[in-house]
């Protein structure tokens, strides 16, 4: 029994020095001043990022782009499209690699990748929320750029449904920036009314709505 609380200890006082450690390597890569100067063994020396050192780093581009849609379905119709299987069904245009899926289609922690040329490199698209008929959202990453997109669903109660289209994009790079500049407030509005009006064909009448050049998603029609 002594031996084997004795072993705990010891794995605990190990634990707890490897965690510290372990943060240590997550700070900011900002310069920092150490404040401790007597740091013997086995003790970590504090370390104080200045004001100045912090100003003095240049911070990554972030914008936001925000659109609505009115769908003409309920969310239990609305949701199960918004599924990068299901997209066959109604995007013209949409392809992409299923790397991960339990159940075959959308689900929490699912990935997949796309490449369009409007979009940058190949992408990186993971589901970080699913909750069924209200909301979705992913992250999505590449080289230049990463993107937290939500999709919400409101219940309007007669049939049709609220979505409400976020995206937070944040430049990785110069190539990212640029990306930003080409994806404005005004072509992202432009690409969710086109998606509105494939969904709701798909929803009214069980048809891809065509639109052979994918590009063209951002133009208005």
């Amino acid at each position: 029994m002594i031996t084997e609380l004795t072993s705990r200890r010891y794995f605990l006082t190990f634990l707890s020095r490897l965690t510290s450690l372990t943060s240590l390597a997550y700070l900011p890569h900002f310069s920092c001043k150490t404040a401790g100067k007597n740091s013997g063994p086995g003790q970590l020396s504090t370390t104080a990022i200045t004001q100045e050192t912090i100003m003095d780093k240049k911070l990554t581009r972030r914008e936001s782009r925000t659109a609505k849609q009115l769908l003409k379905g309920a969310p239990d119709q609305v949701f199960p499209l918004l599924c990068p299987v299901r997209e066959y069904d109604w995007i013209d245009g949409w392809d992409c690699k299923v790397v991960y899926t339990e159940s075959g289609i959308a689900e929490d922690n699912c990935v997949f990748v796309t490449s369009f040329p409007n979009e940058g490199p190949p992408e990186t698209w993971i589901v970080i929320r699913y909750e069924p008929n209200r909301l979705i959202e992913f992250i999505r990453v590449n080289e230049i750029r990463t993107i937290r997109y939500r999709i919400e669903l409101t219940d309007n109660g007669n049939g049709t449904t609220s979505a409400q289209w976020n995206q937070l994009i944040t430049a990785l790079n110069e190539q990212g920036e640029e990306y930003i500049d080409q994806a404005s407030q005004e072509k992202y509005q432009i690409l969710i009314e086109n998606l509105q009006r494939m969904i709701n064909h798909y929803l009214e009448t069980g048809q891809k709505l065509p639109f052979t050049n994918p590009e063209a998603h951002w133009e208005r029609s």
